[in-house]
Protein backbone atom coordinates (compact mmCIF):
# COMPACT_ATOMS: atom_id res chain seq x y z
CA UNK A 1 0.00 0.00 0.00
CA UNK A 2 2.92 2.26 0.79
CA UNK A 3 4.28 1.42 -2.68
CA UNK A 4 1.49 2.59 -4.32
CA UNK A 5 0.97 5.68 -2.85
CA UNK A 6 4.23 6.28 -3.27
CA UNK A 7 3.86 5.68 -7.30
CA UNK A 8 0.59 8.15 -6.78
CA UNK A 9 2.45 10.68 -4.99
CA UNK A 10 5.47 10.77 -8.15
CA UNK A 11 2.79 10.61 -10.72
CA UNK A 12 1.28 13.40 -9.58
CA UNK A 13 3.98 15.40 -9.15
CA UNK A 14 4.66 14.46 -12.59
CA UNK A 15 1.58 15.59 -14.24
CA UNK A 16 0.35 18.17 -12.49
CA UNK A 17 2.71 20.95 -14.50
CA UNK A 18 1.59 19.66 -16.94
CA UNK A 19 -2.28 19.94 -15.90
CA UNK A 20 -1.58 23.67 -15.01
CA UNK A 21 -0.22 24.40 -18.04
CA UNK A 22 -3.26 23.09 -20.03
CA UNK A 23 -5.44 25.09 -17.18
CA UNK A 24 -3.73 28.30 -17.42
CA UNK A 25 -4.46 28.47 -21.30
CA UNK A 26 -3.33 26.93 -24.43
CA UNK A 27 -0.85 28.30 -26.24
CA UNK A 28 -2.20 31.11 -28.51
CA UNK A 29 -0.65 32.38 -31.63
CA UNK A 30 -1.21 36.46 -32.57
CA UNK A 31 -0.56 38.68 -35.51
CA UNK A 32 -0.29 42.38 -34.48
CA UNK A 33 -1.33 44.44 -37.53
CA UNK A 34 -0.23 48.42 -37.15
CA UNK A 35 -1.58 51.18 -39.69
CA UNK A 36 1.55 53.55 -40.31
CA UNK A 37 -0.22 55.86 -42.68
CA UNK A 38 0.04 59.99 -41.96
CA UNK A 39 -3.24 59.77 -40.40
CA UNK A 40 -1.84 57.75 -37.51
CA UNK A 41 0.96 60.38 -36.42
CA UNK A 42 -0.06 61.31 -32.96
CA UNK A 43 3.25 59.63 -30.74
CA UNK A 44 0.59 60.10 -27.46
CA UNK A 45 -2.35 57.69 -28.83
CA UNK A 46 0.16 55.64 -30.27
CA UNK A 47 2.16 55.50 -27.07
CA UNK A 48 -0.56 54.46 -25.60
CA UNK A 49 -1.74 52.19 -27.78
CA UNK A 50 1.55 50.47 -27.87
CA UNK A 51 0.83 49.68 -24.31
CA UNK A 52 -2.66 48.39 -24.08
CA UNK A 53 -1.65 45.74 -26.56
CA UNK A 54 1.00 44.14 -24.74
CA UNK A 55 -1.11 44.49 -21.20
CA UNK A 56 -3.92 42.60 -23.56
CA UNK A 57 -1.63 39.99 -24.46
CA UNK A 58 0.23 39.26 -20.86
CA UNK A 59 -2.75 39.61 -18.72
CA UNK A 60 -1.82 42.90 -16.54
CA UNK A 61 -5.21 44.90 -19.01
CA UNK A 62 -6.11 47.71 -16.49
CA UNK A 63 -9.45 48.44 -17.74
CA UNK A 64 -10.01 51.55 -15.79
CA UNK A 65 -7.03 53.23 -15.96
CA UNK A 66 -7.15 53.08 -19.61
CA UNK A 67 -11.10 54.71 -19.09
CA UNK A 68 -9.60 57.68 -17.23
CA UNK A 69 -7.16 57.85 -20.47
CA UNK A 70 -10.31 58.32 -22.93
CA UNK A 71 -9.85 54.40 -24.03
CA UNK A 72 -13.48 52.91 -24.26
CA UNK A 73 -15.01 49.93 -25.47
CA UNK A 74 -18.26 50.32 -27.93
CA UNK A 75 -21.27 47.80 -26.41
CA UNK A 76 -21.14 44.32 -27.13
CA UNK A 77 -17.20 44.36 -28.31
CA UNK A 78 -15.92 43.79 -24.47
CA UNK A 79 -14.26 40.77 -25.55
CA UNK A 80 -12.87 38.22 -22.34
CA UNK A 81 -9.65 39.35 -23.26
CA UNK A 82 -10.11 42.81 -22.03
CA UNK A 83 -10.64 40.94 -18.41
CA UNK A 84 -8.46 38.13 -18.85
CA UNK A 85 -5.72 38.57 -16.00
CA UNK A 86 -3.64 35.86 -17.29
CA UNK A 87 -0.84 35.71 -20.03
CA UNK A 88 -2.06 34.34 -23.52
CA UNK A 89 1.31 34.79 -24.60
CA UNK A 90 3.27 31.43 -23.42
CA UNK A 91 6.34 29.49 -24.33
CA UNK A 92 5.62 28.34 -27.53
CA UNK A 93 3.46 30.88 -28.49
CA UNK A 94 4.07 32.39 -31.96
CA UNK A 95 3.93 36.17 -32.97
CA UNK A 96 4.22 38.11 -35.72
CA UNK A 97 4.19 42.15 -35.58
CA UNK A 98 3.55 43.57 -39.15
CA UNK A 99 3.16 47.81 -39.99
CA UNK A 100 0.81 48.06 -42.88
CA UNK A 101 0.43 51.33 -45.25
CA UNK A 102 2.11 51.80 -48.74
CA UNK A 103 1.97 48.52 -51.24
CA UNK A 104 5.13 47.09 -49.94
CA UNK A 105 5.10 47.96 -45.87
CA UNK A 106 3.76 44.59 -45.00
CA UNK A 107 6.80 42.86 -46.28
CA UNK A 108 8.95 44.50 -43.05
CA UNK A 109 6.49 42.29 -40.70
CA UNK A 110 9.62 40.38 -37.43
CA UNK A 111 7.92 37.18 -36.14
CA UNK A 112 9.66 34.87 -33.43
CA UNK A 113 8.50 32.17 -31.29
CA UNK A 114 8.07 32.47 -27.64
CA UNK A 115 10.15 31.12 -24.63
CA UNK A 116 9.38 33.94 -22.03
CA UNK A 117 7.61 36.75 -21.05
CA UNK A 118 10.98 39.33 -21.65
CA UNK A 119 11.75 37.80 -24.58
CA UNK A 120 8.82 38.83 -25.68
CA UNK A 121 8.05 42.33 -24.63
CA UNK A 122 12.10 42.88 -25.91
CA UNK A 123 11.17 42.18 -29.50
CA UNK A 124 7.61 43.41 -28.96
CA UNK A 125 9.11 47.10 -27.98
CA UNK A 126 11.66 46.56 -30.71
CA UNK A 127 9.27 45.57 -33.57
CA UNK A 128 6.79 48.19 -32.76
CA UNK A 129 6.83 50.73 -35.63
CA UNK A 130 8.29 54.65 -34.87
CA UNK A 131 7.55 56.14 -38.15
CA UNK A 132 3.94 57.04 -39.26
CA UNK A 133 4.15 58.18 -42.35
CA UNK A 134 2.66 56.49 -45.40
CA UNK A 135 0.63 57.80 -48.49
CA UNK A 136 -1.78 54.80 -48.08
CA UNK A 137 -3.45 51.84 -46.22
CA UNK A 138 -3.36 48.37 -47.72
CA UNK A 139 -5.27 47.46 -45.10
CA UNK A 140 -7.07 44.11 -47.48
CA UNK A 141 -3.56 43.17 -48.72
CA UNK A 142 -1.89 43.39 -45.16
CA UNK A 143 -4.45 40.90 -44.30
CA UNK A 144 -4.66 38.78 -47.13
CA UNK A 145 -0.40 38.60 -46.42
CA UNK A 146 -1.22 37.69 -43.01
CA UNK A 147 -2.77 34.21 -44.16
CA UNK A 148 0.45 33.82 -46.36
CA UNK A 149 2.71 34.26 -42.76
CA UNK A 150 -0.10 31.79 -41.23
CA UNK A 151 0.94 29.23 -43.95
CA UNK A 152 4.58 29.44 -43.38
CA UNK A 153 4.43 29.01 -39.37
CA UNK A 154 1.34 25.99 -40.01
CA UNK A 155 -1.20 28.06 -37.74
CA UNK A 156 -4.98 27.90 -39.01
CA UNK A 157 -6.37 30.03 -35.75
CA UNK A 158 -5.23 32.93 -34.32
CA UNK A 159 -5.62 36.15 -32.58
CA UNK A 160 -5.65 39.04 -34.94
CA UNK A 161 -5.25 42.27 -33.16
CA UNK A 162 -5.75 45.76 -35.37
CA UNK A 163 -4.67 49.08 -34.49
CA UNK A 164 -5.54 51.82 -37.07
CA UNK A 165 -7.53 54.70 -37.41
CA UNK A 166 -10.61 52.55 -38.94
CA UNK A 167 -10.72 54.87 -42.14
CA UNK A 168 -9.88 51.19 -44.49
CA UNK A 169 -8.15 50.86 -47.75
CA UNK A 170 -6.88 54.25 -49.45
CA UNK A 171 -4.79 52.53 -52.00
CA UNK A 172 -2.97 54.10 -55.03
CA UNK A 173 -3.90 53.91 -58.53
CA UNK A 174 -0.69 51.74 -59.45
CA UNK A 175 -1.23 48.14 -60.29
CA UNK A 176 -0.87 45.18 -57.89
CA UNK A 177 2.26 42.92 -58.09
CA UNK A 178 1.21 39.69 -59.15
CA UNK A 179 1.72 38.07 -56.18
CA UNK A 180 -0.34 39.92 -54.31
CA UNK A 181 -3.10 39.95 -56.10
CA UNK A 182 -3.34 35.90 -55.81
CA UNK A 183 -2.72 36.40 -52.12
CA UNK A 184 -5.62 39.01 -52.18
CA UNK A 185 -7.44 36.30 -54.53
CA UNK A 186 -7.35 33.72 -51.60
CA UNK A 187 -8.35 35.80 -48.96
CA UNK A 188 -11.34 36.76 -50.45
CA UNK A 189 -12.31 33.05 -51.44
CA UNK A 190 -15.37 31.71 -50.66
CA UNK A 191 -15.29 29.57 -47.26
CA UNK A 192 -11.54 30.59 -47.13
CA UNK A 193 -10.36 33.24 -44.25
CA UNK A 194 -12.43 34.13 -41.54
CA UNK A 195 -12.17 37.06 -39.26
CA UNK A 196 -14.82 36.82 -36.44
CA UNK A 197 -14.63 40.57 -34.64
CA UNK A 198 -14.75 40.23 -31.19
CA UNK A 199 -13.53 43.16 -29.42
CA UNK A 200 -12.98 47.02 -29.65
CA UNK A 201 -10.82 49.59 -27.73
CA UNK A 202 -11.60 52.80 -29.19
CA UNK A 203 -10.16 56.43 -28.59
CA UNK A 204 -11.86 59.29 -30.13
CA UNK A 205 -10.67 62.78 -31.49
CA UNK A 206 -12.06 65.92 -33.06
CA UNK A 207 -10.25 64.16 -36.43
CA UNK A 208 -10.95 60.69 -36.14
CA UNK A 209 -11.25 57.24 -34.04
CA UNK A 210 -8.09 55.04 -33.01
CA UNK A 211 -9.40 51.57 -32.76
CA UNK A 212 -7.20 48.57 -31.39
CA UNK A 213 -9.66 45.93 -32.98
CA UNK A 214 -9.56 42.19 -31.64
CA UNK A 215 -10.52 39.34 -34.29
CA UNK A 216 -10.23 35.48 -34.19
CA UNK A 217 -8.91 34.75 -37.04
CA UNK A 218 -9.01 31.54 -39.44
CA UNK A 219 -7.16 30.66 -42.33
CA UNK A 220 -7.82 26.95 -44.19
CA UNK A 221 -3.80 25.39 -44.22
CA UNK A 222 -2.89 24.60 -47.76
CA UNK A 223 -5.67 27.29 -49.45
CA UNK A 224 -3.05 30.17 -49.56
CA UNK A 225 0.48 31.09 -51.62
CA UNK A 226 2.92 30.99 -48.95
CA UNK A 227 5.18 33.55 -47.71
CA UNK A 228 8.50 33.70 -49.95
CA UNK A 229 7.70 37.51 -50.29
CA UNK A 230 11.08 39.12 -50.09
CA UNK A 231 11.07 43.44 -49.75
CA UNK A 232 11.94 44.91 -53.13
CA UNK A 233 13.36 41.61 -54.25
CA UNK A 234 10.23 40.62 -56.68
CA UNK A 235 10.05 37.27 -55.92
CA UNK A 236 10.73 34.18 -53.38
CA UNK A 237 13.73 35.26 -50.50
CA UNK A 238 15.66 32.08 -50.07
CA UNK A 239 15.47 30.78 -46.39
CA UNK A 240 17.04 33.06 -44.12
CA UNK A 241 21.10 32.03 -42.77
CA UNK A 242 20.25 32.16 -38.61
CA UNK A 243 22.48 32.99 -36.61
CA UNK A 244 22.67 33.93 -32.34
CA UNK A 245 22.66 37.51 -31.81
CA UNK A 246 25.75 37.82 -29.03
CA UNK A 247 26.53 41.79 -27.68
CA UNK A 248 30.50 42.19 -28.21
CA UNK A 249 31.68 43.65 -24.69
CA UNK A 250 28.97 42.06 -23.07
CA UNK A 251 28.37 43.45 -19.13
CA UNK A 252 26.10 41.70 -16.73
CA UNK A 253 23.53 43.16 -14.32
CA UNK A 254 25.97 42.91 -11.01
CA UNK A 255 28.83 44.53 -12.80
CA UNK A 256 27.33 47.31 -15.44
CA UNK A 257 29.61 49.25 -17.44
CA UNK A 258 29.70 52.93 -16.77
CA UNK A 259 28.84 55.77 -18.61
CA UNK A 260 28.26 59.50 -18.11
CA UNK A 261 25.39 61.36 -18.74
CA UNK A 262 25.10 63.11 -22.25
CA UNK A 263 28.71 61.44 -23.53
CA UNK A 264 27.88 58.55 -26.35
CA UNK A 265 28.62 55.09 -26.26
CA UNK A 266 28.41 52.32 -28.77
CA UNK A 267 27.41 48.42 -28.58
CA UNK A 268 27.94 46.31 -31.04
CA UNK A 269 27.12 42.61 -31.74
CA UNK A 270 27.68 39.52 -33.78
CA UNK A 271 24.65 38.74 -35.87
CA UNK A 272 21.82 39.95 -37.34
CA UNK A 273 22.00 43.49 -38.65
CA UNK A 274 18.55 43.69 -38.78
CA UNK A 275 17.63 43.58 -35.24
CA UNK A 276 16.05 45.39 -32.94
CA UNK A 277 17.56 47.31 -29.96
CA UNK A 278 15.00 48.09 -27.03
CA UNK A 279 15.69 49.58 -23.74
CA UNK A 280 15.14 49.36 -19.81
CA UNK A 281 15.39 51.36 -17.17
CA UNK A 282 15.54 50.65 -14.01
CA UNK A 283 13.64 47.58 -14.99
CA UNK A 284 10.76 49.45 -16.67
CA UNK A 285 10.54 49.44 -20.85
CA UNK A 286 11.19 52.37 -22.51
CA UNK A 287 8.72 53.06 -25.15
CA UNK A 288 7.13 55.93 -27.18
CA UNK A 289 7.73 59.57 -25.09
CA UNK A 290 9.53 57.72 -22.33
CA UNK A 291 12.14 56.36 -24.73
CA UNK A 292 13.29 59.72 -26.27
CA UNK A 293 13.39 61.76 -22.66
CA UNK A 294 15.71 58.99 -21.66
CA UNK A 295 17.73 57.99 -24.51
CA UNK A 296 18.94 59.61 -27.91
CA UNK A 297 19.92 56.52 -30.62
CA UNK A 298 21.08 55.54 -33.61
CA UNK A 299 21.38 51.74 -34.94
CA UNK A 300 24.25 51.66 -37.72
CA UNK A 301 24.22 47.98 -39.01
CA UNK A 302 25.50 45.71 -36.40
CA UNK A 303 25.37 48.52 -33.77
CA UNK A 304 23.62 51.20 -32.01
CA UNK A 305 24.85 54.86 -30.43
CA UNK A 306 23.65 55.37 -27.61
CA UNK A 307 23.94 58.89 -25.42
CA UNK A 308 22.03 58.81 -22.02
CA UNK A 309 19.59 62.17 -20.85
CA UNK A 310 19.45 61.11 -17.46
CA UNK A 311 21.27 58.96 -14.62
CA UNK A 312 19.88 55.54 -13.49
CA UNK A 313 20.51 51.77 -14.13
CA UNK A 314 19.51 50.46 -18.21
CA UNK A 315 19.55 47.39 -20.13
CA UNK A 316 20.08 47.15 -23.71
CA UNK A 317 18.74 44.20 -25.44
CA UNK A 318 19.20 43.62 -29.26
CA UNK A 319 17.00 41.22 -30.29
CA UNK A 320 15.70 39.35 -33.81
CA UNK A 321 13.06 36.47 -34.27
CA UNK A 322 15.40 33.82 -33.66
CA UNK A 323 17.52 35.03 -30.75
CA UNK A 324 18.40 37.68 -28.53
CA UNK A 325 20.83 39.64 -25.83
CA UNK A 326 21.34 42.11 -23.29
CA UNK A 327 23.85 44.23 -21.57
CA UNK A 328 23.72 46.80 -18.09
CA UNK A 329 24.85 50.43 -18.33
CA UNK A 330 24.76 52.60 -15.21
CA UNK A 331 24.78 55.95 -15.89
CA UNK A 332 25.85 59.18 -13.63
CA UNK A 333 25.83 62.61 -13.83
CA UNK A 334 28.92 64.16 -15.23
CA UNK A 335 30.57 66.34 -12.05
CA UNK A 336 30.75 70.13 -13.19
CA UNK A 337 34.42 70.59 -12.33
CA UNK A 338 34.23 74.38 -13.49
CA UNK A 339 31.51 74.79 -11.48
CA UNK A 340 33.79 74.09 -8.45
CA UNK A 341 36.68 76.18 -9.15
CA UNK A 342 34.28 78.90 -9.72
CA UNK A 343 33.55 78.46 -6.34
CA UNK A 344 36.66 77.79 -4.49
CA UNK A 345 37.82 81.10 -6.28
CA UNK A 346 35.07 82.56 -4.52
CA UNK A 347 35.56 81.06 -1.34
CA UNK A 348 39.13 82.33 -1.54
CA UNK A 349 38.07 85.87 -2.46
CA UNK A 350 35.65 86.31 0.16
CA UNK A 351 38.11 85.17 2.80
CA UNK A 352 40.92 86.72 1.75
CA UNK A 353 38.87 90.21 1.57
CA UNK A 354 38.07 89.36 5.26
CA UNK A 355 41.41 89.16 6.24
CA UNK A 356 42.91 91.96 4.72
CA UNK A 357 39.85 94.33 5.69
CA UNK A 358 40.61 94.32 9.26
CA UNK A 359 44.41 95.13 8.80
CA UNK A 360 43.07 98.33 6.60
CA UNK A 361 40.89 99.57 9.22
CA UNK A 362 43.60 98.93 11.68
CA UNK A 363 46.40 100.86 10.12
CA UNK A 364 43.56 103.55 8.74
CA UNK A 365 42.82 103.74 13.12
CA UNK A 366 46.54 104.40 13.83
CA UNK A 367 46.55 107.20 11.32
CA UNK A 368 43.73 108.89 12.43
CA UNK A 369 45.07 109.38 16.13
CA UNK A 370 48.49 110.09 15.09
CA UNK A 371 47.04 113.02 13.23
CA UNK A 372 44.33 114.07 15.89
CA UNK A 373 47.88 114.06 18.27
CA UNK A 374 49.72 116.74 15.79
CA UNK A 375 46.97 119.14 15.49
CA UNK A 376 46.33 119.21 19.52
CA UNK A 377 49.84 120.42 19.64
Amino acid sequence: MKQFFKVTALFTMLIAPLFLHAQNGAVRDVFILIDVSGTMNNSDINSEAQQQIYELLTGCYDKGKWIQKGWTTPPNFDCGLFNNKSSIIVSGSKVCVMPFGNMDRMTERQKMEVTDIPQFESFYNGSFPKEFKDGYTYLTLAKAYVSSVAQSWNINNAYLIIYSDGLGDANSTTKLREIYQELIDAYQKKGGNSYDKVGIIRKSTSKRNYDIEVFNFTTPIGEVPIDTIGKDKGGVTPPPTISQIKIKNKHAKPSPMSAKVGSEIVISWLGSGQANVSFQKDEKALIGKKLSEYVDYKKEGNSVKVIFNESGNYKITVSDSNSSDSTYVETSSSFPWIILLVIVLIVAGILLIKKVMPQNNKKAGGNHNSSNTGDDW
